[in-house]
Order: C-alpha cells, then structure tokens, then sequence
C-alpha cells in the first residue's frame, strides 16, 4: 500500500471517528436537555406551565416577561396543591409552597438543599462573603453568631428609633397633601368620587421602600439613610442600583453574566464600589468612637461595654465584639451588616405593602384598628414603648393575619 494511500485512510477514519463523535455529544444533549427533562423524568408528571416551543427555553419566557416572583405566584393559583413543576431553561423545578415541606427545605435539609453555582456569585459579588453565600457549617456557625443581634432585648430598644423614622414619613405625607401642594399632587394621583366625597389612590409602595430602608438602618448601622427626606442621596441611589441588579433577566441567567461588562452590571459595580467605601467611613468612624469610649474608661472593656450598652444596633455590637477579641474582621463586619439591611430591608417593605393593602380592602377592620391605636396615644407623650405596643391585641391580630396571608419569606 502506497504512502497516499495509507493517508487517505486515515483521513477517511478520522473523518468518521469525528462524526461518530459528534453524533455521541448531540445526542447526549439532546436526551439531557430536551428527551429526558420534558418527556421521561417521572417528575414532568406533575402539574405545571407548559414549556416554551423554542427548544431549551422552558418557561423562562414567561418569568422574565412578568415582574419578579409573579409568574411562580399566578402558577401556585393556577394549580393548586403544594407542588407544581416548572423548568429553568431544561431544568425541571419544583415549587412547594406547602408549610412543612418548606420548612424542611430551609431547616433540617438545608445541607442538602444548597444554592446554586449563579446564585451564590451573585450574592458574593454584590453582598460580599456573608449568609447569602455561606455553605453548611461555615453558615450555621456564622449564623449562630449573629442570631445574638436579634435578640428580644435589643429588638426592644429599637422601638423608639422606629418610631423617629415613622414621624420623619407622617411629616412628608403632611407636606405632600396639604392645601399649597393639592393642585400639584392633582396631576400626579389618581382622584376618585363616591357618595359625594373626593378620594386620592395613594401607592404606598415606594413610600414603604424609604420607610423600611431607613428603619433598618437605624438596626444595622444605628443610623439611617435619610431615603425618606432625601430619597436622591448617594448611599440610598447606589442601594437601590445594587438591589436592582438582582432582577432576572434572561441575559442575567447565562453562565458567569454577571461578570460581562453590560451598562447594567457597570452601573452596579460601580455602585457596590461606591456603597462599600461609604459603609467602610461608617465602620471605621463607629470603630474610632468605641476606641475613645474605651481610653475614657482606662481601656476597661466591660465598661465600654456597659457605656454603649444604650447603643444596640448591630454594627456596634459586632465591633465590640471584634475589640474584644471575639469577633470578626473589619471586612466581614462589613458584609454581614449589608446583608442584614438587604435581607431585611424588601421583606418588611413587601410586608407593610400588604398589610396597608389588605386595610384598604377591609375598611372596617382599619375603623378598629384606629380607634385601638389613637386610644394608645390619648393620653401619651412620645414614643410608646414596645411592652405599650405589644399589649395591642388588635394590632397584633392584624399583622399576624397579613403575614399569614401574605408572608414575604417562607
């Protein structure tokens, strides 16, 4: 056999081998990505949206056309049970909403029931190294560590500074309706007549957004954002990018998007650069406060304990912690506070919204609750006390409904 000849068969081999090869990955694709997912797992059985016709899509389509959580909201109502299946792109998804099932999903399985690759850089790039991107041990260790934040005792101390915030958002509403700004607000809300009275339809959201931004600042940082006064500062603006860039897109779902320069992602890094310098003032001049409170008590600890022990926000906590030896780096500090105020910060915003909305919907159970309020400050100067509103049983009975009804987390 001649040398050209031998080469032309090895050419025609390779040629070969390389189709057979390709015929493998297709197919293998094809049975993972479409065949399987759509047609033999078990689990397709199951209630659910019908999948996109563009090949792969699944119902991506239809959660990104729609505002974040809506379509997954609109399937629970459009197939009732605990669980419907969805597919991300070709992945087929499960939602629960049944209250044991999602208790254990978040409780005793969630070593098991982890995050996914995206979601976790998402949440390192933009929050930093905290329980949003924490795994296993390293998470409910750290998450122990916290919890001491949250305790009843400091929880209770914050009723006064939340009450500040809410006369800072009564004085706004005052100055946005009276008699001077009703022609330009005429333009602006939509009036409506009934039994010979004018009505405004207010939207309470965006008010509620500043409202609980400012409220958890004062509990992280002891100070707030100023969001309800000044709603076009730096900090609340570069906030307000950094949450926005969590809204799902299709680009945003691609692999390692969040990392391609778009003018959205260049916005939001540049706001995250910006939101941690500003965070990182506030650590260190809290951090220089508490080290000349400590030289004022001759560098006693449990002294500088005791003198900032009205000062219960949780970053304040954390740095004594850290000066004490027990506590975390400057940088981690940093992280776990921004989480606390973005975890925090849409859940109670998301959850007043419903609660006001619900009150709408039922204006004889608003009746009561006013008369049981206003009877609260009949005879009171100031801010009540937690015990004074907690010993409101209609109150009480009104905000555990609206979060049964409602719940922003599970």
């Amino acid at each position: 056999m001649t040398l050209v000849a031998l080469i032309e068969k090895a050419n025609h081999q390779s040629a070969a081998s390389l189709a057979v090869t390709l015929s493998a990955i297709i197919t293998y694709v094809f049975y993972k990505s479409w065949l399987y997912p759509y047609h033999l797992d078990p689990l397709s059985k199951i209630p659910g949206p019908i999948p996109s016709r563009i090949p792969f899509l699944g119902n991506m389509l239809a959660l990104t056309k729609k505002k974040p959580m809506m379509a997954l909201y609109d399937w629970a109502m459009e197939y009732p049970g605990s669980i419907y299946r969805y597919y991300w792109f070709s992945r087929l998804t499960l939602m629960t909403s049944d209250p044991v099932t999602v208790g254990y999903v978040l409780g005793k399985g969630n070593d098991n029931w982890l995050k996914s690759k995206g979601t976790e850089e998402m949440f390192e790039q933009n929050l930093g190294h905290s329980l949003l991107s924490m795994k296993a041990g390293e998470h409910t260790s750290h998450r122990k560590y916290l919890a001491k934040g949250f305790k009843h005792t400091y929880l209770k101390s914050m009723a006064t500074a939340f009450h500040g915030v809410a006369q800072d958002l009564l004085e706004v509403w005052k100055e946005r309706f009276d008699d001077k700004a009703e022609q330009k607000n005429k333009e602006e809300e939509v009036r409506w007549e009934r039994d010979g009275k004018t009505y405004t339809t207010i939207d309470l959201e965006p008010s509620f957004y500043c409202l609980t931004l400012d409220s958890i600042g004062q509990f992280a940082l002891g100070r707030g954002f100023d969001a309800i006064k000044s709603p076009i500062g730096s900090d609340f603006e570069n906030y307000r990018i950094i949450v926005d860039s969590f809204q799902v897109t299709l680009l945003t779902m691609l692999p390692l998007s969040n990392w391609i320069p778009t003018k959205t992602n260049r916005r939001a890094w540049s706001a995250v650069r910006e939101f941690n310098s500003s965070m990182e003032g506030i650590v260190q001049e809290r951090k220089q406060r508490l080290l000349e409170e400590i030289k004022a008590h001759d560098g006693e600890f449990s002294q500088e304990q005791e003198a900032t022990s009205q000062k219960k926000d949780m970053l304040t906590m954390l740095l004594v912690d850290q000066l004490i030896g027990e506590g975390s780096t400057d940088l981690q500090i940093r992280h776990d506070v921004f989480t606390a105020i973005f975890a925090g910060h849409e859940t109670t915003s998301a959850a007043l919204s419903w609660a006001f909305y619900q009150l709408a919907c039922h204006p004889e159970v608003q009746t009561r609750l006013r008369e049981e309020t206003r009877a609260l400050y009949k005879n009171h100067e100031g801010a009540p006390s937690y015990d004074e509103l907690n010993s409101l049983p209609y109150l009480n009975a009104v905000i555990r409904e609206s979060l049964r009804l409602w719940s922003p987390v599970p």
